[in-house]
């Protein structure tokens, strides 16, 4: 099993279901029980007002922890270097962000744990592929693709594709063959697919959602729903 740590930079992790995140049950991972906190620095170094790598690095290598994991998340609402979602920095440190993120999700009805565990199970295989050692930037460049298919491994260039990571993804053949193919089982293959299957919209969202795709389906359904309750009024006005 993989530990891993989730350190929250900022205020987003405030937003998140922290109970929900610790206490997600897989075959694959764990979280520590406690979300650690951190401050970010006050100013950015980039021309873009992003964060760099190099200054991320300087301010996570500064944390001291006591107990070990084998991936640490540093969770932020900023933008990051390249405007990408997800760094890789040294010693498993991902840095995932929610910038350009959360308004997505929010608009979709997506819970913002969603992102966040896809993103887990992410990382986690691909440190399964490098078989428990420290991951690499070209651990992300040999699996990320740049076309949309709904797939974990998604590079997302356009960031409203992401919200396609966050509600049931898949893991492509491609990616299900790479991932294989550097040792990774196919038992823990599986057990991804079927455990991003509980990674949806709460019940009443998913109702939303389902007549959104199906309008006219929707309204012969309220139709025949008022035709019977039509028919069960007349009858109980009947009766009394």
């Amino acid at each position: 099993m993989v530990q891993v740590r989730i350190v929250g930079m900022g205020n987003v992790v405030s937003e998140l279901n922290s109970i929900q995140i610790t206490h997600w049950k897989s075959g694959l991972f764990f979280v520590e029980k406690e979300i650690k906190r951190g401050i970010l620095p006050q100013k950015t170094d980039t021309n873009s007002w992003a964060y760099s790598d190099s200054i991320l690095e300087t301010t996570f290598s500064k944390m001291k922890f006591t107990s070990k994991a084998d991936i640490t998340f540093f969770i932020l609402d900023a933008p990051i270097e390249e405007n990408y979602l997800t760094r890789i920095l040294s010693e498993n440190r991902i840095v995932v962000t929610y910038y350009n993120v959360k308004q997505v999700l929010q608009k979709e009805n997506i819970p913002l744990e969603n992102y966040l565990l896809s993103c887990i199970y992410t990382y986690v295989l691909l440190f399964l592929a490098r078989k428990n050692e420290t991951l690499t930037l070209a651990d992300e460049e040999d699996i990320f693709h740049d076309y949309f298919e709904g797939c974990l491994f998604d590079m997302c260039g356009n960031k409203s594709e992401v919200i396609y990571k966050c509600v049931q993804p898949i893991i492509c053949e491609q990616c299900r063959a790479y991932l294989i193919s550097k040792g990774v089982t196919k038992d823990d293959v599986n057990i991804a697919v079927k455990e991003q299957k509980k990674l949806k919209r709460i019940l009443y969202y998913r109702i939303v959602h389902w007549l959104k795709i199906h309008p006219y389906l929707a309204f012969f359904i309220s139709c025949f729903i008022a035709f019977l309750l039509n028919i069960f009024a007349n009858y109980f006005t009947r009766l009394f």
